[in-house]
């Protein structure tokens, strides 16, 4: 007998009873169990394959955990051949699970065990960049870079920054980083420049009248426009004050890379147009009406038209008419008209007046009328004194330039007239010189002693009555003269030293290398000042330094006290100058005027001070070796005003108060010639000028009363010393000059 059991699975019994019949009814029964064998190992998942970097010889590897099941015995625990440390390499890890039943099942993971990866991946940045600038941040596109890794392959790599970026050079990094940590870098090098430069328009072309000698003119705020910087500011050249004529101004906006633009725009200054002083001439000569322009015109010609009025008529006193006077260039013009000799029929003096109309390329000054008046008596001639050196025009003179030749130049206003020149009253250090009819005088000046000379002419007519007239020129005299090259511009007008040389041709006392000034009326208070702080007198004046001044070696009229002191007496010796109880801290000054149209007249030059005015000041006047106050009358005045920019109102201004008032900063004198404020006290068309404001000094004040100047320029200037011992003729002469001076001053009054 067979049996087939089925429907239980292995491992699983059944209980199975065997029963046996036979014919005779006979039963028998055998119980068995039957067991079903387990044969299926069980099922074992291992875990993930590990690759791990070595981390020495042998590399502890976190294996993780298999998991195994079984169909008879359920969840099994699975267990490693092996774990480790695993030397580098490939190894199999065989997990393993056994039931019950003795099968055992397996699984394989494999752990690999591979040496560092140090190797970063290599980056290729975007080629380097320049660029010009947008704006303070400039965008810019970068470019893409590349990664390429030995173990990753192929990678992103990023920038360090993308901007936008400022004018400068800047450093991008670019990276990229594998799967082991390893990062890859690469720069690129990104330039932002800023070659551009600002955006400038010129401002408009300026056209304006002058206010004299020098204008002070506000100029426009120009701006200018730049992509980085923004709105810049652009700056002129040359900021004023401005003498006449055209002037390009350059101005410049520069931004912060150093990028400049420049424009030129013109300002145009129109010369103020002036008659010369009034004048008196004698019936029968012939007469001559100047005009000065204050500086050169912006166009030629310049025609000053101008009418005639006055009791003095044509045909019968002149032959003047109305018309223009012209200046095709320069800044002199003049007309000239014959005075008629209707002979002595005892008629008292004509006034014949010329009156400026509106210039054309000019604008009219405060010296518009021009009065000549026609006389019948004799008149004392006008003499001017020349100094030349080698033929050139000098106010100092050098030992080692040869003879100096001294010329007095005679206008007469009667002109039959001849005249005579008396020589001898001049320096006593000079050779000696007599009483000659000739007009020049001569004089080696190695045979003087460094220091000033007063070289002094009396010049008289035949006139009846015969008239006379003392002139006085003061000369400096050094022992060599400078040594001048062309690469040096002392006095910064353009033209080197030796080019303008050491002759000094308006006769101011400063040579012309030193002077950039050529206005005769317009002088110099300090070295180098030329464009403020200047000295002003009336349109056909001049000015020049006074004896002081120029034994001190100065190159303007402003003077210490102490240099007055130590060459103010006579020859430029010392002199006692104190003013005790007064403080000169406003400035001293050392001038004189010459070119006066008549003797006595009165002038006006205005003086700049070194600071302002202050409550009480008066003028006072180093007259005669004493001090004394400035004496006011009809012919001789004080006034103030303020400056502008460093620039004093023109003598004829409205600006002017009358008196000092706290505050202003420049002076206008009005000066009698051979008046009480005179220091020559000659009645001669000359002026002799030292002084200047002066304030009580107060207890708390420290200056002592001594306004210190700047240290005069080095090249001579010396005198005689306290002990130096006079000429013996000196007292001959000294004598005959006081008593010439006395016997001038009663007929000239």
């Amino acid at each position: 007998m067979s049996l087939s059991l089925g429907g239980f699975a292995e491992g699983d019994s059944i209980q199975l009873t065997v029963r046996a019949y036979d014919a005779a009814g006979n039963t028998a029964a055998v119980n068995r169990t039957i067991f079903r064998a387990d044969t299926t190992p069980p099922v074992v998942t291992p875990p993930a394959d590990v690759t791990v970097t070595a981390t020495g010889e042998l590399t502890h590897v976190e294996l993780g955990s298999a998991s195994a099941v079984d169909a008879v015995d359920g969840t099994l625990t699975a267990t490693p051949d092996k774990v480790g440390p695993f030397a580098v390499g490939t190894h199999v890890v065989t997990w393993s699970a056994t039931d019950s039943a003795g099968n055992t099942g397996t699984a394989t993971q494999q752990v690999t065990v591979s040496l560092a990866d140090v190797t970063p991946p290599l980056v290729t940045a975007p080629a380097d960049l320049v660029v010009e600038a947008s704006g303070a941040l400039t965008p810019v596109a970068l470019g893409s870079a590349t990664a390429l890794d030995n173990k990753d392959g192929v990678l992103a790599a990023t920038p360090s920054t993308t901007g936008p970026f400022a004018v400068g050079t800047h450093t991008i990094v670019w990276s990229a980083t594998d799967s082991a940590g390893n990062t890859g870098t690469a720069t690129q090098k990104v330039v932002v420049q800023d070659t551009t430069p600002p955006s400038l328009q010129a401002p408009p072309d300026l056209s304006l009248d002058a206010k004299g000698y020098l204008t002070a003119v506000e100029l426009p705020k120009v701006t200018a426009t730049d992509a980085v910087s923004g709105e810049l500011a652009a700056v002129p050249d040359d900021i004023g004050p401005f003498t006449s004529g055209i002037h390009e101004i350059t101005w410049t906006a520069t931004d912060s890379a150093g990028n400049s633009a420049t424009v030129v725009s013109r300002l145009v200054i129109r010369p103020l147009a002036d008659f010369a002083l009034d004048q008196t001439v004698s019936e029968g000569a012939r007469a001559t009406v100047e005009v000065r322009l204050s500086g050169p015109a912006p166009a030629y010609p310049v025609e000053i038209p101008f009418t005639l009025s006055g009791e003095a008529t044509n045909p019968e006193d002149h032959d003047a008419v109305a018309g223009s006077i012209l200046i095709e260039s320069g800044t002199r013009g003049s007309y000239s008209f014959k005075v008629v000799d209707d002979g002595a029929n005892g008629e008292g003096p004509e006034d014949l007046v010329f009156v400026m109309g509106a210039p054309r390329n000019a604008a009219m000054g405060t010296g518009n009328r021009h009065r000549v008046r026609i006389v019948e008596r004799n008149m004392p001639p006008r003499v001017t004194l020349r100094a030349t050196q080698g033929g050139k025009p000098v106010v100092t003179v050098y030992g080692d330039g040869g003879e100096v030749r001294v010329e007095a130049q005679v206008t007469d206003p009667n002109p039959g007239d001849s005249h005579s020149f008396d020589w001898s009253l001049s320096d006593a250090a000079t050779p000696a010189a007599v009483a000659v009819a000739s007009d020049t005088y001569s004089f080696d000046p190695a045979q003087l002693a460094a220091g000033v000379h007063e070289i002094r002419v009396s010049v008289s007519d035949d006139g009846s009555p015969p008239e006379t007239t003392e002139a006085v020129l003061v000369l400096r005299v050094v022992a060599e003269a400078p040594a001048l090259d062309s690469g040096t511009d002392s006095d910064g007008d353009g033209t080197s030293d030796l080019s303008e040389g050491a002759m000094d041709t308006d006769q101011d006392g400063i040579p012309d290398y030193l002077d950039a000034i050529d206005q005769p009326n317009v002088l110099q208070a300090e070295d180098g000042m030329t464009q403020g702080g200047l000295i002003y007198a009336e349109t056909g004046l001049a000015l020049r330094l006074g004896r002081t001044a120029l034994a001190a070696g100065r190159r303007g009229a402003r003077i210490a006290l102490e240099e007055l002191q130590r060459f103010g007496g006579a020859g430029g010796a010392t002199a006692t100058v104190e003013d005790e109880g007064r403080s000169y801290r406003f400035g001293l000054f050392d001038f004189e005027v010459a070119g006066l149209g008549e003797a006595g007249q009165s002038v006006q030059v205005v003086l700049p001070l070194s600071r302002p005015l202050e409550a009480g000041a008066v003028y006072r006047k180093f007259v005669d070796g004493r001090w004394q106050d400035f004496v006011e009358d009809e012919n001789n005045a004080l006034a103030s005003a303020a400056a502008k920019e460093g620039v004093c109102p023109n003598p004829g201004d409205d600006a002017y108060r009358p008196g000092l008032n706290p505050g202003d900063d420049c002076v206008r004198l009005t000066i009698e010639d051979g008046g009480p404020n005179d220091a020559d006290r000659l009645v001669n068309g000359h002026i002799v000028d030292p002084g200047g404001p002066a304030v009580a000094i107060a207890s708390s004040d420290s200056d002592g009363g001594s306004e210190t100047a700047a240290s005069p320029a080095g090249g001579g200037g010396c005198t005689l010393g306290t002990d130096a011992r006079p000429d013996p003729l000196w007292f001959l002469f000294a004598a005959i000059g006081a008593w010439r001076m006395r016997r001038f001053n009663r007929r000239a009054h």
